[in-house]
């Protein structure tokens, strides 16, 4: 029995060849879309959205900065850490300066020293957390003209030469000398001027009188203390030539003004501006870490007793009888009553550093 033909329309000549069975169908298959990565709390979403990435925190540097040291610099340093923002527990007014992958530096004012926080945030959303130790503040340094004075220790009531590190209670807060470490590191050179030598500073650009073994600048000569100028002698005058010294050929120039007009006549070192100095003057070469109590460079300081150099400074209380001295075997002061007392002198001039 033969099958039966299947007849296929047509309509406007075209064969309708799906209604016969012929061609192909086309299916378009349903898409679905991926799902968005999920990392933990304490993860950063990767820039292509395919990964998780972990923050990380390996050091944390501090410095302190500003004029008197009231800014604390952090400098944090580690991974994943370019769009992440700070905050510290015990700072305030905290700014961002700069940060990329590996480093954040940030500013801030610190409350106070001691344990606090690092937070680090993703949009609002912690991170990273460590507790860490802000360190005490550095004692400003204060910028001066003058020298140091020398000490490198400390003390406490119960002894000096200490490390200023081992002290404890009161005596670790108080800006002691070798703690502070305050003006600048003594330097002097020799200034060799027509065969004779005075001694330059570097930092307060005065000029010394170098003291020799004997003649006019002998370290044994003394001078008793005479100012004609009434504008700084506190109102005497005192007395001429009354300390023991050897003058050359003029034997009357035992007493401080005659002493250093005889050196400008001279043009003692190339100069003629010459003076008795001041107390602050006098001190500004004392080396307190030492005995005598001088730079080295002044070796014109006798060692085996006191020897007191007069400055130009009468005493404020009783002026016209009393002037300042220093003693560099122990670097005291002291004041005379009597100008006639004889002691040393160490003429100064004014130098090159103004």
């Amino acid at each position: 029995m033969k099958t039966p033909l299947k007849l296929c329309s047509v309509a406007t000549g075209l064969l309708l060849l799906s209604a016969c069975g012929g061609g192909s169908s086309t299916h378009t298959p349903s898409t679905t879309q991926d799902k968005p990565l999920t990392c933990n709390d304490t993860q950063l979403v990767s820039a292509d959205g395919k990964s998780c990435l972990n923050v990380a925190v390996s050091n944390i540097a501090q410095e302190y900065t500003g004029t008197d040291n009231d800014t604390l610099r952090l400098t944090i340093t580690g991974e994943n850490l370019e769009n992440l923002d700070v905050a510290v527990d015990a700072c305030e007014s905290g700014t961002v300066i700069s940060k990329n992958n590996t480093t954040i530096v940030y500013e801030c004012t610190p409350k106070q020293a001691g344990d606090t926080i690092l937070i680090l945030n993703n949009k609002d959303k912690k991170v990273y957390s460590q507790t860490f130790t802000i360190n005490d503040k550095p004692i400003s340094k204060p910028t001066s003209k003058l020298t140091a004075t020398g000490m490198t220790t400390c003390g406490n009531d119960l002894k000096n030469g200490l490390p200023c590190d081992s002290l404890t209670g009161e005596w670790k807060e108080l800006p002691q000398d070798g703690l502070v470490l305050a003006g600048q590191a003594m330097s002097y050179e020799e200034l060799m001027v027509n065969g004779e030598t005075c001694i330059k500073d570097n930092v307060t650009g005065l000029v010394w009188e170098k003291k020799t073994s004997s003649g006019l600048h002998s370290m044994d000569n003394t001078y008793s203390w005479y100012n004609t100028d009434e504008k700084t002698n506190g109102g005497k005058e005192g007395y001429q030539n009354k300390g023991t010294c050897d003058g050359g050929a003029n034997s009357a120039l035992c007493d401080t003004q005659n002493y250093i007009a005889e050196l400008n006549k001279q043009k003692y070192c190339g100069y003629s501006d010459w003076r008795l100095p001041t107390l602050n003057e006098l001190y500004s070469i004392a080396n307190y870490n030492k005995i005598p109590s001088i730079s080295d460079i002044f070796d014109d300081v006798k060692q085996d007793n006191k020897q007191y150099w007069w400055s130009s400074t009468p005493d404020n209380e009783e002026p016209e009888n009393y002037v300042w001295a220093i003693d560099y075997y122990s670097a005291s002061t002291t004041t005379y009553n009597d100008k006639k007392t004889g002691l040393a002198v160490r003429a100064v001039r004014t130098g090159v550093n103004k």
